[in-house]
């Protein structure tokens, strides 16, 4: 992911939202979460106000579509569902489709193939290929 980050740091503005669940008995994910988004701060990939924090996914879906984003990367088939329509470009990267249930898989196919919108990818590392080939042309 780190790669990706640098590759479009200089064309996009990038908004990086981690969903914490405050429910989790783990206190660890907010802090991990942190030292990440930190270590992108501190590495110039992010600037600190655009990094933010999210409990539950209707926040985390209200933020996004407040940001009003010209592309939108993602790995949550419902968070792309809930703003299909407030948006207009979508990646969805799930890594390897074996790891997902048959439901799943099916859905998110069915999702992809009917929309204009969204291009769905399997394979961080390959994405970020294709974009930085796509961003040195």
């Amino acid at each position: 992911m780190y790669e990706l980050l640098r590759a479009i740091k200089d064309k996009y503005r990038i908004y990086l939202m981690t969903l914490v669940d405050q429910d989790n008995k783990e206190i660890g994910a907010y802090k991990k979460a942190r030292e990440i988004l930190q270590k992108l701060i501190d590495e110039g990939i992010i600037q600190e106000q655009r990094s933010m924090y999210c409990t539950t996914k209707t926040g985390q879906i209200a933020q996004i579509r407040q940001l009003g984003s010209e592309l939108h990367i993602e790995s949550d088939i419902e968070v792309i569902e809930n703003l299909h329509q407030h948006l207009s470009k979508f990646h969805l990267i799930y890594p390897q489709k074996s790891q997902y249930d048959t439901g799943l898989l099916k859905k998110i196919e069915e999702f992809v193939r009917t929309s204009t919108k969204v291009m769905f990818f399997t394979d961080i590392k390959s994405y970020t290929e294709r974009i930085k080939a796509a961003l040195s042309k």
